[in-house]
């Protein structure tokens, strides 16, 4: 019975630990909004949104795609109003999207992101046959640009038939992909999210780092950079 109680011990341990980051993160993104943020059960973590303002900070990114919007989204264009720079933020559903402009407007953020609104369909980028964005819609917006962050959390993953649907972001981003960029994957608790960090990494020959205390984030980068 005793490798129950150390397993225990050790589960409690590690929640402890995570909860204390979530309630440091919280403190340090109060100031960058006004009002009430709604969080729901489908949001980023504090402590994984302050590892994607970290990167942006400390790494000076600023040409930033984001594949499923969220919390997130409002954080980034706070910070970039500080920092300088722009979030494309991509979104299928309509009326999420509708909720994440009126926080962006009612905190004077909208002209820091560009919402991108595309379905979800067939792509030949998926490793599962999973659907995707909209590719054209995404080209669209994003023509032109050399981007130095990725950030994916979407579309939705880890249902049956769906575990992997995140993967086509990186073959996708790849041409648009500054020489020095940063990737930030989402929910790597999950198997498909781990499957498709270890892909990626074959594919782009940089290695991922697992940040499992700051709300199941991977963050890979071409060059060794600060800790974020």
């Amino acid at each position: 019975m005793n490798w129950i109680r150390l397993t225990l011990i050790k589960y409690i341990d590690r929640f402890r630990t995570a909860l204390l980051r979530d309630v440091l993160a919280m403190q340090s993104l109060a100031p960058l909004t006004e009002g009430y943020i709604p969080w729901n059960a489908a949001s980023m973590r504090p402590s994984s949104v302050m590892v994607i303002l970290n990167e942006i900070m400390f790494n000076h990114r600023q040409s930033i795609l984001e594949c499923g919007s969220g919390i997130s989204t409002i954080y980034i264009a706070a910070l970039l109003r500080n920092t300088g720079g722009h979030l494309f933020t991509v979104e299928n559903d309509p009326g999420w999207i509708n909720t994440i402009r009126g926080i962006l407007l009612r905190n004077n953020l909208e002209s820091y992101v560009t919402i991108i609104q595309a379905p979800l369909t067939k792509t030949s980028l998926s490793w599962d046959g999973s659907l995707w964005y909209a590719e054209d819609t995404i080209r669209a917006s994003i023509n032109g640009i050399k981007l130095d962050l990725l950030i994916v959390d979407g579309p939705p993953g880890g249902e049956k038939g769906h575990r992997l649907a995140r993967y086509p972001a990186v073959p996708f981003a790849t041409p648009y992909l500054a020489e020095d960029y940063s990737i930030i994957l989402h929910d790597i608790h999950r198997p498909g999210e781990q499957h498709i960090l270890k892909k990626w990494g074959k594919d782009l020959n940089i290695s991922f780092e697992y940040r499992y205390r700051d709300g199941f984030t991977g963050v890979g980068r071409t060059k060794h950079r600060l800790d974020v």
